[in-house]
């Protein structure tokens, strides 16, 4: 082995490249953010299979601000997944209980 010095430093970038697949994924989420219906695939195995598919999902989702929900039906080998619109479910989350409650600690003297 023979090491030497580099004149130059070469840049390496990702081209970008996206295949069919992650293409119909990013359609696919888009579409169920417009009209909010749930869509699946199948022939998915529970293990190796089904968390690739859900990581790649949830990462495209992620990258386009998007929310999504992904069940598994492993009986049928069937990944399901739909964007959520979280305005709609804003208010459930915005209870302040915790807030308006008074602590338990009671004074004695």
């Amino acid at each position: 082995m023979q090491i030497k010095e580099a004149s130059n430093f070469p840049v390496i970038s990702r081209t970008g490249r996206v295949s069919e697949e992650l293409k119909n994924i990013i359609d696919t989420l888009l579409l169920s953010s417009k009209n909010g219906k749930p869509y699946s695939i199948n022939n998915i195995e529970f293990g190796k299979k089904y968390n690739s598919m859900q990581q790649r999902i949830r990462a495209q989702a992620k990258r386009l601000n998007l929310n999504v929900q992904i069940h598994f039906d492993k009986t049928n080998s069937t990944l399901y997944f739909r964007v959520v619109d979280l305005s709609k479910t804003e208010g459930a989350k915005n209870t302040n209980n915790a807030q308006n409650k008074k602590p338990a600690i009671a004074n004695k003297k």
